[in-house]
């Protein structure tokens, strides 16, 4: 995990879910999905099938491609539709 010993995290995640039935928290699973992601990984080590899908990929969509924009070139067109609907 902290260290960036991939093999020896998923040796412990598989023993985890093999114990418990489930995997850790997500708190715990954070480091993992790191290193898969930065190293490429992911499709290879079947991460997905083994602790499902990143619960913060939402997030990181959301504010790459659905992010608002709030400069003149963003609001401009609002506020002209604002002050129409004001001189009515």
């Amino acid at each position: 995990g902290k260290h960036g010993q991939l093999g020896s995290a998923l040796m412990i995640l598989k023993e985890c879910i093999a114990t418990h039935g489930s995997p850790p928290g997500e708190k715990n699973l954070k480091f993992i999905r790191q290193i898969c992601r930065s190293r490429e990984l992911t499709d290879e080590v079947g991460l997905v099938e083994l602790i499902g899908e990143d619960p913060i990929d939402w997030l990181r969509e959301g504010q790459a491609n659905l992010k608002r924009e709030y400069s003149y070139r963003g609001r401009r067109n609002l506020d002209r539709t604002r002050n129409a609907l004001l001189r009515i």
